[in-house]
């Protein structure tokens, strides 16, 4: 060492050098509370079961507290200070001496500090935090402060990379999962439909799900929070991948803690990338990644080109138990016995839904035979498939196997009913043109609005509007649409139907005519659309059917029409006792909205 050479000071270690009081400044500290003691009087004045408590953590939380205020306002010994308090049990509390060497400005800092731990804040803020489960003695915890849940098992394993192609949607299930470092599993031996209504029953975020292609669910509620499900021959799982800046304060609450209400049949996890319970990883690899929107309640969000809803393997697996040959893909089909003989019923996808059918015989060129036209058969209808003619019991959303069951006993019903004697005649249908009017004699009858054109792109509600004097309604209670379905006479029904004979889109007006006479003289039905314009639509046409028959007895098509987007389809109205149904076809480009306030509507 040179001369000139100063010696250095000895480097202090805050981490284990025991500290003295500053006697001066020592004498200005009113409060000193050890960290551990008020943690245990925190504890012990617990509002809840202070046995669920964990002690260690509420320690940390305070711990966090004393150093974060502490480096605040003493910035220069933010090391001291945090080797100081992170110090194990009694020897943390060192940090209240260490306060007095930092002279005024430490003694005030101390003081600050003190008076937070044993003054109200601090038991409101523990009590606030107890209770979303910061606390919790129950599981380990994660990094990120979360609770390990409920596995089935304390083995774990990493997941195999499956080694499929980069766009196959298990190979993304496993990236994501790869990437994100924390994912919440739930997992059980049932199909994934029952794992997403048991989920979603204690975690009702799931229920506004919304997503691009259906691989990957989000939350409208939260961000950086994604979810998908796979199922395999005997179980499925959810898994919600956390995303590095998502709140895990909000994961914590909204997903983690809801999460101890499902029953024992469902096991919970939390995947630190992709270290899992081994039973989830055997599920992982033997599953298929499903599309979200074939999840019951989330049906909405499939687009209406993609196909029916998929399947799940336990629904296939009780179809075939319940008696259905599997023939292939999703198709099935019955022989039921019954005391006219047994007839084979079908259970298959069609166009964007499933259904169940039956083969009435052949069709005559390609179309409906003559006596079975226009026959109104209410939920079922009659079509033309691979040069046979069928009848169709359409299915929506995801059904179960009690909607197939009810399906086919509705399929074999109306199937009598097409031969009974009551239908072997079939009356003519007086088609009208615009302006012509014809007497209506049936006091039961249905006002159906049908179409072809992709329901994708344009749909047509159909709607009702009881007149008073003057052609106005006499309150706004007098407007049947889907939003008010039933006027208060009973006389007048709005029934979304979707489905018809040989068309694409169906949506009608029920009427009982015997009691609207007793509030009106006329009815008006308007028909409007939600999504472009008239003219994008073919075959427009309204139908007058007689209930009582389920025949139709006037056709009025309606043309002509071009930006419109709302229209007058016909008046029913009585005339010396007598009711009439008079075709207008009068288009409106003001929408629903237009006609409505016309005819007197208050419309906000």
């Amino acid at each position: 060492m040179g001369m000139f050479s100063r010696t250095k000071a000895p480097t202090t270690d805050w981490a284990t050098e025991r500290i003295a009081a500053v006697p001066n400044w020592a004498t200005h500290q009113s409060l000193r509370p050890g960290l551990s003691d008020v943690a245990q009087e925190l504890v012990d004045s617990h509002s809840g079961s202070s046995n669920a408590i964990d002690v260690d953590k509420v320690v940390h939380a305070i711990v966090n507290i004393v150093e974060s205020l502490a480096v605040k306002h003493l910035p220069d010994n933010a090391d001291a200070i945090s080797a100081i308090v992170r110090r194990p049990g009694p020897e943390r509390d060192d940090i209240w001496n260490y306060f007095t060497h930092c002279a005024a400005k430490g003694v005030a800092v101390s003081e600050h500090i003190g008076g937070i731990l044993v003054g109200p804040q601090m038991a409101e803020t523990f009590e606030t935090m107890a209770r979303e489960g910061h606390f919790s003695k129950s599981g380990n915890v994660t990094p990120e402060g979360l609770p390990i849940l409920s596995p089935d098992s304390s083995d774990t394993t990493t997941l195999s990379d499956p080694g499929l192609g980069e766009n196959d949607p298990i190979q993304i299930a496993f990236g994501l999962m790869s990437s994100v470092g924390l994912s919440l599993v739930v997992y059980g031996p049932s199909d994934l439909a029952s794992c997403f209504t048991a989920v979603a029953g204690v975690i009702p975020a799931f229920r506004g799900s919304v997503t691009d292609g259906g691989w990957l669910g989000s939350f409208s509620s939260i961000e950086n929070v994604l979810w998908f499900g796979i199922e395999s021959a005997d179980s499925s799982a959810i898994i919600v991948t956390v995303l590095p800046d998502a709140d895990s304060g909000r994961v914590l609450r909204e997903f983690v803690n809801p999460l101890g209400a499902l029953d024992g049949s469902w096991f919970t996890a939390l995947a630190q990338k992709t270290l899992v319970p081994s039973t989830f990883a055997d599920i992982f690899g033997r599953s298929v990644h499903r599309r979200i929107w074939h999840l019951p309640g989330l049906e909405h969000l499939r687009p209406h080109d993609h196909g029916p809803i998929e399947l799940s393997w336990d629904f296939k697996r009780r179809l075939v138990g319940a008696g259905w040959d599997s023939l292939d893909g999703d198709n099935y089909k019955k022989d039921v016995p019954s005391p006219e003989g047994s007839s084979i019923v079908y259970f298959a996808p069609w166009r964007d839904k499933h259904c169940v059918f039956l083969v009435l015989g052949p069709s005559e060129n390609g179309q409906i035979p003559e006596n079975l036209r226009g026959v109104d058969l209410d939920d079922c209808q009659i079509g033309v498939e691979y040069e046979h003619t069928t009848l169709i019991k359409p299915l929506y959303s995801s059904p179960s196997l009690s909607d197939v069951q009810a399906a086919t006993e509705r399929v074999l019903d109306r199937a009598r009913f097409l031969f009974s004697s009551e239908t072997s005649s079939v009356p003519d249908i007086l088609t009208l043109t615009k302006g012509a009017n014809t007497p209506v004699r049936a006091p039961l009858i249905r006002v159906a609005l049908a179409w072809h054109g992709n329901p994708a792109e344009a749909n047509v509600d159909t709607s009702a509007l009881l007149l008073g004097a003057h052609e106005r309604v006499q309150s706004d209670s007098d407007f049947v649409f889907y939003n008010q379905s039933v006027h208060a006479t009973g006389a007048v029904v709005y029934e979304s139907r979707q489905v018809a004979n040989g068309v694409d889109g169906c949506d009608s007006i029920r009427m009982d005519l015997s009691r609207a006479a007793t509030y009106t003289d006329k009815i008006v039905i308007v028909g409007s659309i939600d999504r472009g314009q008239f003219s994008g639509l073919r075959g427009l046409h309204a139908t007058v059917v007689d209930l009582s028959t389920g025949h139709p007895v006037i056709n009025f098509p309606i043309d002509g029409l071009t930006s419109e987007t709302a229209l007058v389809v016909g008046e029913l109205y009585r005339r010396n006792g007598e009711w009439k149904f008079r075709a207008v076809g009068q288009g409106y480009a003001s929408g629903l909205r237009g006609v409505a306030t016309d005819y007197g509507i208050n419309v906000d």
